[in-house]
Parts: structure tokens; sequence; C-alpha cells
């Protein structure tokens, strides 16, 4: 399948997916400014004013993590019903199922893309400058959109033939939010479990993050390659089952 020839159809189904969602409501696209800062403002008062919660710095602590996690999160369970969302266009022309996953995972990355500038704005008001280590958060933002990728593509190919799965998925997905670093830090948790701690790839990448954004510092490079291969490796066995199935996905969706 040679992407390239589509990809004029990804960029408009892109775009008009994300103008369709803003004329749903009154402002528009004002609203993908609005909502992280709300998001944000939400979290600083409860953890930053009203709990008093954690040590110096913890609401851009937070945030960062956050941040990091909302587009993961987001952008899986958005994409793993993409498929089955597409049925009415895919009965009436053929389109490579592949494109579907890719549409959404599109307007996701552009949502984030509002939503980091925000939060670097956030950062550097709070008094977490540009550093040297920013030159390697392109890095970590490649090895974050290939797990992201992986894991997208290869549940919106198995959704079709088992639509439990996404509602496991959104099961699985609390849990990980709760065991990624989000809320403490990986200092405090004990020893002897440390190693399980890091068997979570988000944790790593929340890890990741702050260590560039807050610490001036330079990631674990070694857990990103490993993240980066499982990522690679998810995501080509994704695109052979997207391309397996191609022909009984319409079937699927029309049951």
């Amino acid at each position: 399948m040679n992407l390239r020839r589509y990809l004029d159809l990804i960029i408009y189904k892109t775009f008009a997916d994300l103008r369709s969602e803003a004329a749903k409501t009154y402002i528009g696209f004002l609203w993908w400014v609005l909502d992280p800062i709300i998001f944000m403002t939400i979290f600083y008062i409860v953890f930053g004013l009203l709990m008093q919660r954690g040590t110096e710095n913890y609401v851009p602590f937070l945030l960062t993590g956050l941040v990091a996690w909302r587009w993961f999160q987001a952008t899986i369970i958005h994409g793993a019903n993409a498929i089955l969302a597409g049925r009415g266009l895919m009965r009436q022309v053929y389109i490579p199922k592949i494109l579907f996953p890719l549409i959404n995972m599109m307007t996701d990355l552009l949502k984030f893309i509002v939503v980091l500038a925000i939060l670097l704005v956030f950062l550097w008001f709070y008094g977490f400058g540009i550093n040297i280590s920013y030159l390697a958060f392109p890095l970590v933002l490649l090895v974050q959109f290939t797990l992201i990728a992986g894991l997208t593509i290869l549940l919106s190919g198995l959704v079709p033939f088992l639509p439990d799965l996404r509602l496991l998925t959104e099961h699985i997905l609390q849990l990980m939010f709760f065991v990624s670093g989000i809320f403490y830090d990986a200092s405090q948790i004990p020893e002897q479990y440390k190693m399980y701690f890091y068997l979570n790839p988000m944790a790593n990448i929340v890890e990741a993050y702050r260590s560039i954004l807050m610490y001036g510092q330079w990631p674990d490079w070694s857990a990103l390659s490993v993240i980066f291969l499982v990522g690679l490796g998810i995501l080509l066995i994704a695109f052979r089952l997207i391309k397996s199935q191609d022909y009984y996905y319409p079937k699927l969706a029309a049951g």
C-alpha cells in the first residue's frame, strides 16, 4: 500500500474533521485554547491552592505529566473505533482502512500541539526556561508517537472483530493513568517495586518530559530506545493485520 497516494485525502479529511468538530460549538476553534487552559486551571486550583499537595513546583510537575498522558489516552480511545466509525464511507468507495486511524491520529496530534504550546508558556512563566536538553524533546515525542500509533492502529484493527476490546482498553488506560507517575515522583516508589513501575512505557515517557522541560536533564535513552522498538514492532504488526483484513472490514461494519 502506497500511503503517498492518499496523503492529500489524509490532510483534507483531518482538517475537515476538525472544522466539523469546531462547528458543533459556538466558539469553534477557540475551544482548542480554552479547553486545555480550563483543564490545567482545574488541577492548579485543586492541587496547587486547595490541597497544597506535594513539594515545591508540584503544579508544573503535575501538569507536565497530565499533558503527556492526555495525548496518549485521547488518541488511543479516539482511534480504537476509527474503522467502525468509517463504515459509512467504506461502503461507498474503496479506501485503505489504515487511513481511518491515521486521520484520527492526525487530528489528535494537532490538538496536542496546541496543548503542548500552552504548557510550555506556563512552564516558562513558572521559571522553567529553555535549556540544552530541549534538543532531545523531538525525539521523545517521536518515541511517544510511535507507541501511540502502534497501539491505536492495532486496536482499530481488532475492535471490529472484538467490540468489547474498546471498553476493556478504557479500563486498562484508567489503571495505567494511576501507575504512570503523573501524581507522584518515581523516587517515592519503594525500591523493590521500581522495576515493575518502569515496565509501564508511559512512566518512562512522563519522566522524560519532566527531565527535559523542568529539570534540564537528558532523558533515559536506553528506556526510550526499548519503547521505540516495541512501538515500532507493534506498528508493523498492526499494519499487517489491517492489510490482511482489509476486505472483511466493510462486511463487519455492515453487520
